[in-house]
This record gives C-alpha cells, sequence and structure tokens, in this order.
C-alpha cells in the first residue's frame, strides 16, 4: 500500500510576504532633529525641496572640488598624450627601418 502523499499549494508561498527595509531608530532621530534644527532657524514656508535636501545632506566637502575635472584639464591632458604618442611612433619607425637596413645589409653579405 502507498503512503498518502501531502500536496503543497503554489499559492501559499507566493502570499509570504517580503521583508521590509526599516530604517533604524538612531536615523529617525537624526533626521527628526535636523528637520526641527531647520524649522527654528528659517520659516518653514520660505524653503523650497531643493534647500531642503542640501541641508540635510551637508555642504560639499572641499576635496570634492579638487577631484573634479575640468573640460580644460581634459583637452590639454589629450594634446600630452597625442605627442608622447606621436614621439613613440617615431621612435618606432626609425628603429623598423634601422632593423630593415641591417637585414638587407645581411643579405648582401650572405655567400
Amino acid at each position: 500500500m502507498a503512503k498518502a502523499v501531502k500536496r503543497v499549494s503554489k499559492a501559499s508561498k507566493s502570499t509570504r510576504s517580503k521583508p521590509k527595509t526599516v530604517i533604524s531608530q538612531s536615523q529617525r532621530k537624526k533626521t527628526k532633529f535636523k528637520v526641527e534644527k531647520m524649522n527654528k532657524q528659517h520659516d518653514a514656508l520660505s524653503f523650497n525641496a531643493g534647500e531642503m535636501n542640501k541641508a540635510l545632506r551637508g555642504s560639499p566637502k572641499e576635496n570634492d572640488k579638487k577631484s573634479t575635472l575640468h573640460k580644460r584639464d581634459i583637452l590639454e591632458g589629450r594634446q600630452k598624450d597625442r605627442a608622447i604618442k606621436d614621439l613613440l611612433d617615431k621612435k618606432e619607425k626609425a628603429a623598423d627601418d634601422s632593423l630593415l637596413k641591417q637585414i638587407e645589409m645581411m643579405s648582401g653579405f650572405s655567400l
């Protein structure tokens, strides 16, 4: 005799809820404190969303300003790279020409 097989429907697995991302209590407190501080300093009506986001994130660091590249610096770098590449190409061509001359001299010398 065969044993009874218990069947589990697939619907029961799909109805399970996934855990939601939770904001930590300390992060909530920090944000609440910052909002209250901004409300005290400024009138809430004069603030727009962009200014509030900037205030919450803080001012940008000075190191970030130094690390950004400017268009002029990029163009100067490209010019230097081209000059170096041209110089290397000339040296490689000279070496190839020299090798070619040496091979021609050897082939003329062979018995």
